[in-house]
């Protein structure tokens, strides 16, 4: 069985202070407006959906403190999902923004992960935020063992530059960069693109129906 893990992005500060300015100045107050039945929740849950109808496995848990993150609270989350995975799945990692950020940092540092059978996709990932410090020399090192790692990032993106995109694909030099013209920070309904990858590229060769 294969397994869809999609992580979220958030905050994560140096101290307190940093976080409570942001409250204070930049945390988005707005009123309430009824959900449009045509973006519907975002193309995470879109692509988590059509995973969960071809049968994979599928998490998409809400990491705690999404506004000011710790990268020691995220991780948990983590170790616990791939406590549940059975030896023989064959994992897609989803990380936007902070998500990826996530993702950057816990397979840079954990031991004994079955990069042979995990898939990265980075999708605009930033790296080096708050406690998600970036990786060491050995870390970026052993991240780049993983065989399968892909970078979306959009050149307009003006939460997070492409420019961390291409820093980061400087260090895994067998990652496949994806630089998309438009896109923004990828808070799209759906992502067409990325799920043509997860489920076709990679030597999935389903057969294609409407779910796309």
């Amino acid at each position: 069985m294969k397994t869809l893990i999609v992580l979220h992005g958030g905050e994560s500060w140096d101290d307190d202070s940093d976080y409570l300015d942001f409250l204070k100045n930049q945390y988005w107050i707005e009123s309430f407006e009824p959900m449009d039945p045509v973006l519907g929740t975002g193309w995470k849950d879109h692509l988590s959906v059509n995973a969960y109808e071809l049968g994979w496995n599928v998490y998409e848990p809400t990491l705690p403190c999404k506004h000011n993150a710790k990268y020691h609270e995220w991780k948990i989350i983590l170790d616990r999902i791939f406590a549940l995975l059975p030896n023989e799945d064959e994992v897609v990692l989803v990380g936007h923004s902070l998500g990826g950020n996530l993702l950057i940092k816990y397979l840079a540092e954990t031991k004994d992960l079955p990069t042979h059978r995990i898939i990265v996709h980075l999708v605009a990932a930033c790296y080096g935020l708050g406690s998600f410090s970036e990786p060491t020399d050995a870390g970026w090192e052993q991240l780049s063992s993983i065989p399968n790692i892909h970078i979306w990032h959009a050149i307009d993106d003006p939460v997070v530059p492409v420019s961390d995109a291409t820093y980061i694909a400087s260090h895994l030099p067998n990652a496949q960069l994806h630089v998309l013209e438009h896109g923004e920070h990828m808070r799209l309904p759906e992502f067409p693109k990325l799920e043509e990858e997860i489920f076709w590229g990679n030597g999935n060769h389903l057969v294609k129906n409407n779910f796309l």
